[in-house]
């Protein structure tokens, strides 16, 4: 027996995944990564990312001031992620529980049982065990970066300034 409700939810599904993913829709100033910097003379500074100059790097304070920081006085630099535990736990728990959940309609069908409980018993135990694994996955992706600069060459330094650049509000700075 055929189901065309499978087919049409599926594709409902990958059109608002489409259109709810796409950066042309929910389209927003991009923002610079907050950083920690530790000075030589043991100070810190925190603020937004502007640009990586070629030997400083510029940061927007919680006070709105921005600040230059030449890279010969930083001796390490923290760059602060949010953790994606929850997202990755919600991502996991959907795709689990819908693969799952179709699997156990297919199954109770064949048995001649009700498929509604089929879906919901294990699309919820997939669910369960993808979510967990979607969690791990977001806490591990979520971690803050730490860029050492004490005791590296300056092609090293300039390798780590590159990389940072990424997370600059003002790209090819």
């Amino acid at each position: 027996m055929k189901v065309p409700w499978i087919k049409k939810s599926v594709t409902v599904l990958l059109m608002v995944a489409f259109v709810g993913g796409s950066g042309a829709v929910w389209a927003k100033e991009r923002k610079g990564a907050q950083l920690v910097i530790e000075l030589k003379d043991g100070e810190r500074a925190a603020g937004e990312l502007i640009s990586v100059r070629n030997r400083s790097l510029l940061l927007l304070d919680a006070q709105g001031k921005d600040g230059a920081y030449d890279v010969a006085q930083i001796t390490k630099i923290r760059v602060v992620r949010k953790s994606k535990a929850k997202t990755g736990a919600i991502i996991g728990f959907l795709a689990g529980g819908l693969v799952f959940g179709v699997m156990g309609s297919a199954a109770a069908e064949q048995d001649n049982a009700n498929r509604v409980s089929g879906f919901l018993i294990l699309g919820g135990i997939g669910g369960a065990i993808s979510g967990g694994i979607g969690l791990g996955l977001g806490a591990a992706l979520g971690h803050d970066i730490i860029i050492d600069f004490s005791g590296r060459s300056d092609a090293e330094i300039e390798h780590s300034l590159k990389k940072l650049r990424r997370y600059a509000r003002v790209q090819g700075s």
